[in-house]
């Protein structure tokens, strides 16, 4: 027995660990979201802007910062923005509906953005000449565009043409939701043959910290080569430059919710590279293809996606069977626990399918679909704990008798344990099935754009701790406490069910481990109220299921021992 409460208790001092290192080291949401406002303050401002074509706007190139670009508007059903024709750089994208804030009102989330912009991040593409001299498209080349705004099916083409006898093309196709795909063209009526390498570049500073998150993966990420190749920003400043070589395949910046990738032509080499830039203290992911000769009189084509937008799992499993990449899904960081994570995510989104979005009613459906899958299992153990509970006067007596002699001990407990058909072990170790299920929902609320603003009563943002205080009377008091101190009303409702939960539960015979474990609700509610709101809900409610259930159990038991001891007499 005393084996077996040192194993629960290494399990849950591990628990506390984790989410201790959550708590005070990792970077808080909170600070990304900060920082994301203050990168996006232009974003109503670009707005204004995009919908007046051509102006003359700051360039996304920083040699010709003092040079003025005319835009080609962008607006689609989920991005809106521009394009600047100086240098074809798409620099200037937002998500229509997708807010900072809570706050409607709010700015929208930015993702692109030029030089103009504390952040400047962006997308380049074009082609590297390998042989000659050759006039080509640079920074500072003004492409001529067929339309004066890119909407969803409706392309545009960019045209330049370099005095030589050599055009060059891009078409611009966007969807109905975040995929914007670039086919670019060389026509060759020079005199003589290019070779060219086509490349494609995602550039900039992102809003993340660059300290990276432990929690879930912020930097570059690709699949390449059938390997998820993922680094940290921290990793690629430190380190310096990663080439991967694959056919096909897809990378990109990702940050907690969002993400910029390019998804490569399917069965073509490409060489794909993360690294620091210094002079500019930019990162960049850049992807190149093989070198193609363009004879005399011929035309060389080559194609990229991109995907600017919210990482939704639905759309990204959607684009990998559209555009036969492998893996797309993988841009979300669903942890080690995947076999876990994707499916109760799943679960998830289908509830709310269900339910007409209401997230905070998928929590509570979710917690009683996972109880009743773990009936069986905490059946067993509530029994054991019942009847653990009835021998420990038993058990007791046994310690005090024996207290000098702990081999004896052992053997009349193993003998009590043995008469009465106890298992010590029997209360505790289907208990630790728990633990995975609830990292995998930690993850799961923790990086779901599904659970982003999503709101259930006075909860705004189920992916956020809960804001209503204690510390300061739910807001009565104008003051903000220590985040030590942020403790919400469901974090308190938690600590409350699991303290119950304990005094139904018999207590361990070593009284330092019951101090330990009297302390642990106290401990958790201090924890868990840094955590995403929609983890200590689903907590609160699997507690609030344990207790019934295991309140059930006892009296069954105890009426069954009544109704035993009434036949024996």
């Amino acid at each position: 027995m005393d084996e077996n409460k040192n194993l629960i208790i290494a399990m849950t001092l591990s628990f506390l660990i984790f989410l201790g290192w959550q708590h005070f080291f990792a970077p808080e949401s909170e600070k990304i979201v900060q920082q994301d406002t203050a990168h996006n303050t232009t974003a109503h401002a670009s707005t204004q802007r995009a919908s007046h074509v051509p102006l003359m706007l700051e360039p996304a190139h920083k040699k010709a910062v003092v040079s003025p670009s005319p835009r080609l508007e962008i607006n689609a059903p989920e991005l809106q923005g521009s394009l600047a024709l100086r240098g074809g750089c798409i620099d200037d994208i937002f998500l229509k509906n997708f807010r900072q804030c809570v706050n409607p009102d709010s700015a929208p989330v930015r993702l692109l953005s030029d030089y103009s912009h504390e952040r400047p991040f962006f997308i380049t593409l074009g082609w590297h000449l390998q042989e000659g001299a050759m006039p080509f498209p640079e920074e500072d080349t003004v492409w001529a565009v067929s339309a004066p705004k890119l909407e969803h099916d409706k392309p545009v083409t960019l045209t330049w043409q370099n005095g030589q006898g050599v055009t060059f093309e891009r078409v611009l196709t966007v969807d109905k939701n975040f995929l914007l795909a670039v086919k670019q063209r060389i026509i060759n009526n020079s005199p003589i043959a290019l070779k060219v390498r086509p490349f494609a570049m995602i550039e900039g500073i992102p809003s993340a910290d660059i300290k990276g998150q432990w929690t879930f993966h912020e930097g570059a990420v690709g699949f390449l080569n059938d390997r998820l190749e993922e680094k940290s920003f921290e990793t690629i400043h430190k380190e310096g430059t990663f080439t991967f070589s694959s056919n096909g395949g897809w990378a990109g910046i990702t940050e907690k919710y969002w993400l910029v990738a390019f998804l490569a032509e399917h069965g073509k080499q490409q060489e794909t590279i993360y690294r620091y830039v210094p002079e500019e203290q930019h990162y960049r992911v850049e992807t190149q293809g093989a070198d193609v000769m363009v004879p005399q009189g011929g035309v060389s084509e080559s194609a990229y996606h991109f995907y600017i937008g919210a990482k939704n799992v639905q759309l990204l499993d959607g684009y990998e069977e559209q555009l036969g990449v492998k893996h797309f899904d993988l841009a979300i960081d669903f942890g080690y626990l995947y076999f876990l994570t994707r499916p109760l995510f799943y679960t998830l989104v289908y509830m709310k399918d269900l339910l007409g979005g209401n997230m905070g009613g998928c929590i509570i459906l979710l917690t009683i679909l996972i109880k009743l899958l773990l009936f069986p299992l905490a059946n067993r153990s509530y029994r054991a704990m019942s009847r653990m509970k009835k021998l420990q006067p038993k058990v007791q007596e046994l310690q005090k008798r024996y207290q000098d002699d702990k081999p004896r001990m052992s053997q009349e407990l193993m003998a009590l344990y043995k008469r009465e058909k106890a298992n010590p072990v029997g209360g505790c170790l289907p208990q630790l099935i728990q633990f995975p299920v609830l990292f995998a929902l930690y993850k799961v609320f923790l990086v779901s754009i599904e659970m982003r603003h999503a709101s259930l009563w006075w909860i705004k943002d189920l992916s956020a701790p809960d804001p209503f205080w204690i510390t300061n009377l739910f807001g009565i008091i104008p003051w903000t406490p220590f985040e030590f101190l942020q403790i919400g009303i469901w974090p308190l409702l938690m600590g409350a069910t699991m303290f119950i939960q304990q005094k139904m539960s018999p207590p361990p015979a070593d009284p330092a481990q019951a101090k330990m474990f009297l302390i642990m609700p106290f401990m958790f509610t201090f924890m868990l109220a840094q955590l995403p709101a929609g983890l200590v809900m689903y907590w609160t409610w699997s507690n609030i299921l344990s207790i019934l259930q295991q309140w059930m159990i006892t009296k069954m038991d105890e009426r069954r021992r009544a109704q035993e001891a009434a036949r024996h007499t």
